[in-house]
Parts: structure tokens; sequence; C-alpha cells
């Protein structure tokens, strides 16, 4: 079972998203930084990612993923940071 899903709710996805969880486009629009670590294969068709992110790739990151090359770190409303 996903992480932020309560065992009572169902396991349904639409266009990409569960719906039922975690509300992120409810999250983004408070303004809140959030960040989401996951990989491109099982999250690359969040709703969330057609909204501005920064995106980042480390050799080092592990998840669950299969190919640790689609590792990803996604972060929304911050701006990247020179120096």
């Amino acid at each position: 079972m996903a992480p932020h899903l309560r065992p009572h709710m169902e396991r349904t996805w639409s266009a990409g998203e569960r719906t039922t969880g975690t509300d992120e486009q409810a999250i983004l629009d408070t303004g809140a930084i959030y960040i989401h670590i996951g990989n491109v294969e099982s999250h690359g068709k969040k709703l969330i990612l057609k909204r501005q992110h920064l995106e980042y790739s480390f050799p080092w990151l592990t998840g669950r993923g299969f190919d640790r090359n689609l590792n990803r770190i996604w972060v929304w409303n911050a701006k990247e940071r020179n120096g």
C-alpha cells in the first residue's frame, strides 16, 4: 500500500494520479515548498508535473523504482539558488 493512503482508501488512478490520498494540487496552491522524491516510471504522469518545478537527478539517489537512473527529486514553489 502506498504510504500516503489509509487502509480504507480505494486505490484508483486518474490520468496518472490517485483519486484519493494526498491533494498535491491543494498543497501547491498554498505556496508552500513541496518536495516529491520518486521515479519517472511510477510518478512521471503526475498532473502536478505540468506546473513549474525544479527537477534533480543524482547518482546516489535510491528508491523503490527498478531503474535507478529514473529516480528524481521534484521541487515546487522554490527558486533555484545560485552558488
